[in-house]
C-alpha cells in the first residue's frame, strides 16, 4: 500500500486492516486542547481523506472484478 508511510496519503492518520482483511480502518488522534477552528479543520481534512480512500478502494475493486471476469 502506498499510503501511511510517514503519514503520507492519510494526513497523519493511520490505516489499519483487520485480521480477516475485510475491514479497513482510518484513525486519527487529535490533541484534547485544540481550539475549535483547528478541530474543525482537522475533522474536515480527515473526512476528505476518508472520501478519497473510499473512492480509491471502490476503483480498485471494480478494476479487480473487471480483470477477473474479462
Amino acid at each position: 500500500m502506498k499510503a501511511n508511510f510517514l503519514g503520507q496519503g492519510t494526513g497523519g492518520a493511520v490505516i489499519g486492516l483487520d485480521a480477516e482483511e475485510k475491514f479497513l480502518t482510518l484513525s486519527l488522534a487529535l490533541p484534547y486542547d485544540m481550539n475549535y477552528r483547528s478541530f474543525k479543520g482537522a475533522v474536515e481534512d480527515f473526512a476528505n481523506y476518508v472520501d478519497y480512500w473510499r473512492e480509491d478502494l471502490i476503483r480498485h475493486q471494480k478494476a479487480a472484478e473487471t480483470s477477473i471476469y474479462s
